[in-house]
């Protein structure tokens, strides 16, 4: 039966029990919990508007309501079940009125269940459909409100944070209601919108076509199935925090220097610089658990010093998502002043109940510290063994962009602002052409530098562990 040349009409309601009328056609019984989508469900399979009235209000189908289609069939709607805003007087008329039709009905064509998918299956509709069995009548469970269902998930910056896919532009498809447009928002900023130009529907396959040949065997490989369930964690939204825990790699650039690279690999090079009483660590990268295994390797690289002060180049999330173990540990973070506002967010979040991390767990909010780094001027972290200076830098990336400079070593941790393309055309002797300009990030580091009169033997930059010279810099730039 194709649901565009369906013939549905009102027949009439029953408000007590008494007027229950005899079964005379096949009669089809919609039902389900108070609010779950009866009176919307029979709209749609009906093709009609306001062939039966819903509303928000639970409770709003307070009789037995019957309605004829194609001269054929009774469809039947009956109050819901569970939570409804009626007294107790208007509920046991509900009771004595679903018990009589019931018991008068012997035989029932079929019940339809409908199934908030929101609130999933619940106690009352367990009952429900036990009854079906023992009345020998063939039920059918519809999932409603799919187009409201939303699903709560954790970000990396902003903790929990609704899923939500809509549905919309419903069109009949062969006799099937399908959606052309699905929207997805994260945390209520949109990501995604679909629209689909031609719909068609799957023609009927015999499930031999799905089978293998006999000749295939089918083996599992161990390490092929693990990298699936990492890369679809990997790959969550726009992000790498979905990632599993990663394992590190230093290497040692000087005394008391060492660059930190992931595997999973992040992109991001975090570097960790010893001084006298403590660590400094440059760019947390992308998610809390690199933070925490940098942590982990730091205290025993360092047993005897605690990680005073976290440096995040930029706000991007590849740089400073993974920010919070390491306040969790006591570090101050150092970041230009016009970051502070979103850093303070991220640390100061609502807890989370979907991904509790140590931060949530012993954490009093406002007890942070935050250095902010003036835009004219830098910031020294003064020591005696390995002092060290964060720069702004005026740039096209980003407006809170800074460079932290090793002082006694005259080595520069310059972030997006590095140009790895320096280190690669190093490793295969290649030279940019004269037709390709220079990096805008390359000029607008060796502005800064020449701005505050930095003396810089080498720079590292966060996406490539091989350190080029200052010269490499300059030749980029000028060659």
């Amino acid at each position: 039966m194709r649901l565009r040349n369906i013939k549905a009409e009102y027949i009439k309601s029953v408000y007590l029990s008494d007027d229950i009328p005899k079964k005379t056609l096949p009669e089809f019984v919609i039902c389900g919990r108070s609010n779950s989508g009866k009176s919307t469900f029979l709209n749609k399979i009906c093709n009609r508007r306001k062939l039966a009235f819903s509303s928000k209000k639970p409770g709003r189908t307070n009789q037995i309501n019957f309605y004829l289609i194609n001269n054929q069939v009774h469809i039947i709607d009956v109050p819901g079940y569970g939570f409804a805003k009626v007294g107790k007087k208007e509920k046991n008329r509900w009771i004595d009125l679903l018990n009589k039709f019931f018991l008068d009905r012997d035989f029932l064509n079929g019940m339809i269940i409908t199934i908030d998918s929101r609130r999933g299956l619940m106690q009352s509709d367990k009952e429900l459909i036990e009854f079906t069995k023992n009345k020998n009548t063939v039920f059918y469970v519809v999932l409603t409100k799919i187009d409201k269902l939303k699903t709560m998930e954790w970000d990396v910056i902003y903790g929990d944070i609704t899923l939500e896919v809509t549905y919309d532009d419903w069109q009949i498809y062969s006799g099937v209601f399908f959606p052309r447009t699905v929207r997805m928002s994260q945390g209520g900023a949109p990501r995604l919108e679909i629209t689909r130009k031609t719909i068609e529907v799957n023609p009927d396959y015999s499930l031999d076509h799905f089978s293998p040949p006999d000749s295939v065997a089918y083996v599992h490989d161990e390490n092929s199935a693990q990298r699936g369930r990492t890369l679809s964690q990997t790959l969550r939204m726009f992000t790498l925090s979905g990632a599993s825990r990663p394992k590190l790699d230093a290497l040692k650039l000087d005394d008391g220097v060492y660059l930190l690279s992931a595997k999973p690999l992040d992109g991001i090079y975090t570097m960790v610089v010893e001084q006298s009483d403590g660590l400094v660590v440059v760019e947390p990268g992308m998610n809390d658990l690199k933070g925490e295994e940098v942590i982990k390797w730091a205290m025993n690289k360092f047993p005897d010093k605690p990680i005073t002060h976290l440096i995040a180049t930029h706000f991007h999330n590849d740089h400073g998502g993974g920010i919070r173990p390491y306040i969790a540990a006591g570090a101050a973070l150092v970041v230009h002043e016009s970051a502070k506002e979103f850093y303070s967010m991220q640390i100061n979040r609502p807890k989370s109940s979907v991904v509790i991390d140590a931060l949530d767990r012993k954490f009093k909010k406002g007890s942070e510290q935050i250095i902010q780094v003036n835009p004219n001027q830098g910031y020294t972290i003064d020591d005696t063994l390995q002092p060290m200076t964060i720069y702004p830098i005026l740039n096209g990336h980003t407006e809170d962009m800074v460079i932290a400079v090793i002082d006694n070593k005259k080595m520069l941790y310059a972030g997006d602002l590095y140009v790895s393309g320096i280190a690669r055309d190093k490793r295969s002797g290649t030279k940019r052409g004269p037709d390709v300009l220079p990096y805008h990030s390359a000029t607008s580091l060796n502005d800064a530098i020449i701005k505050f009169a930095i003396p810089i033997e080498s720079l590292v930059g966060s996406h490539d562990r091989e350190p080029v010279s200052y010269k490499d810099l300059i030749d980029y730039i000028t060659d």
